[in-house]
């Protein structure tokens, strides 16, 4: 499954830059998502973008759905199992 969101060291150093906190390699898709969003009102210099604005932010965008769409597909697979047991349990 895609846990992660990974960014190059450039862009992970640019957006570490702009002060909202550490920038890791490989973080969280969700603080990722916070971030793509964030990062569409940052002007674009090549201090923050090293790779571009637009290819940066669309790199983060994509990763974010695919871990998106991987823990759906996993929650509707659960979500058959758990059906089943939560109308035993509350008897």
């Amino acid at each position: 499954m895609n846990d992660t969101v990974t960014l190059s060291k450039l862009a992970a150093d640019g957006l570490t830059s702009i002060g909202i906190g550490d920038i890791e390699r490989q973080e969280q898709p969700e603080r990722m998502a916070w971030i793509a969003l964030v990062l569409r009102y940052v002007p674009d210099t090549e201090r923050v973008f090293p790779l571009g604005k637009w290819a940066t932010i669309q790199a983060i965008d994509a990763q974010v759905l695919r871990a998106a769409m991987a823990r759906a597909a996993l929650a509707a697979g659960k979500g058959d199992d758990n059906s089943n047991s939560n109308s035993n349990s509350n008897e």
